[in-house]
């Protein structure tokens, strides 16, 4: 993987090239799981939506979407801690 990295950020590679063609370098990165996979589709539907609806993306950058986003990563962080220690401690006790 790593050689062919170094390949692709060569200073001929279509990487350095063109703007955003280093995004291809992540693929295989991606792409070799499921949730990866999932990710990729679910952002290219949410930019098509946002393309087809562009006041969707005006809503979609509002403070309290940021705030939605921002409560439900503590939640997950809290869940995910909660779950953690109570591994910890089953595996302790």
């Amino acid at each position: 993987m790593p050689f062919m990295v170094e390949r692709l950020l060569r200073g001929a590679s279509i990487l350095r090239r063109r703007p955003r063609a280093w995004l291809l370098g992540l693929a295989p990165l991606v792409l070799l799981n499921v949730v990866g996979l999932l990710l990729v589709l679910a952002a290219l539907g949410i930019r098509a939506l946002g393309r087809a609806n562009p006041r969707l993306v005006d809503a979609w950058r509002s403070p309290q979407v940021a705030w939605l986003g921002r409560a439900a990563l503590l939640a997950g962080a809290t869940v995910s801690g909660m779950r953690l220690v109570s591994d910890t401690a089953q595996i302790l006790g």
